[in-house]
């Protein structure tokens, strides 16, 4: 994968989310990620015309209920923006079964949607398309995680 559109990707995700920008901007920067993440999604499937044809139509509906995973994603880091300075016990409990709810949810969407990928690619590429996939959300989570500050207190 190319190292400049990677880093073009995870600045675009990390950036905003500590900073109070408005939903604008952040529209903006989600429609940037998802640009770049299926640039990045077509030029390592390599897919023939016909695999294409097949393949973005589910891409996308996955692509879809991914976002709708984010969107939690994005809301919980913005409440614990919000809330770090004087985060409550009760908070961070929440917080934390919110984040493994989340996890949880990305995992099973990803099984929901392998029997549908299979339906129109072969196995390998099934699996390649989910490596791909995977490291992308790796590579971000990564970059993600040094923006956002510890838990303080014990």
């Amino acid at each position: 994968m190319k190292k400049m559109t990677l880093a073009i990707l995870v600045l675009a995700i990390s950036a905003p989310l500590f900073a109070q920008s408005q939903t604008d901007v952040m529209e903006m920067t989600r429609d940037v990620i998802r640009t770049e993440r299926k640039a990045l999604v077509a030029a390592n499937m390599q897919l023939n015309d016909a695999e294409s044809n097949m393949f973005w139509p589910v891409y996308n509906e996955y692509q879809d209920e991914t976002r709708k995973i984010a969107d939690r994603r994005l809301k919980l880091l913005q409440s614990y923006a919000y809330a770090y300075e004087n985060l409550t016990e009760t908070q961070a409990e929440a917080f934390l079964q919110e984040s493994m709810d989340i996890q949880k949810a990305k995992l099973e969407l990803r099984q929901t949607f392998v029997p549908k990928f299979r339906e129109v690619l072969s196995p390998k590429m099934v699996a390649r398309f989910f490596q791909i996939d995977s490291k992308l959300d790796v590579i971000i989570e990564y970059d993600l995680v040094g923006e956002i500050p510890l838990v303080r207190g014990k």
